[in-house]
């Protein structure tokens, strides 16, 4: 079981997330401090299509300390640009820290602009973490 904090810093309101709800980002493996990356998508929002371009680098190896302990990580920053068909522009800038015994990010900034103007931040931190049992093999 995951849990995972969220602070939205513009409004200062907690929200709490468990389990699979929060997005898996997308990696490149193995990952080693200095790799590089891109990817691009394309997808609906509301009435507009998006497309979007993003380049990440794995920086170097940190332990971090978060509210359900502390962690080895690989810190990871990505830079986003993304245009939508009714006009719209943007970019995103993202921290994270991903941890390869939880097999996901336990830590996350997030910084987003639309067009020149500040329009969110937020950071996640993982509250809670339990490794799963290993099931006995029926003989």
């Amino acid at each position: 079981m995951l849990a995972f904090r969220r602070a939205d810093l513009d409004q200062n309101i907690a929200y709490n997330f468990k389990g699979d709800k929060l997005i898996n980002h997308e990696y490149a493996w193995p990952l080693k401090p200095g790799k590089t990356w891109k990817s691009d998508r394309e997808y609906a929002s509301g009435e507009a299509e998006v497309t979007r371009e993003e380049t990440c680098e794995v920086g170097s190896l940190e332990k971090v300390t978060v509210p359900a302990g502390e962690f080895d990580t690989y810190k990871i920053s990505c830079k986003s640009f993304f245009v939508n068909t009714l006009g719209g522009q943007g970019s995103i800038e993202n921290l994270r820290w991903y941890a390869p015994n939880v097999k996901r990010y336990v830590n996350l900034q997030r910084r987003g602009w639309y067009g020149s103007r500040l329009d969110s931040q937020s950071k996640d931190e993982l509250t809670e973490f339990h490794l799963a049992q290993p099931t006995e093999t029926p003989k």
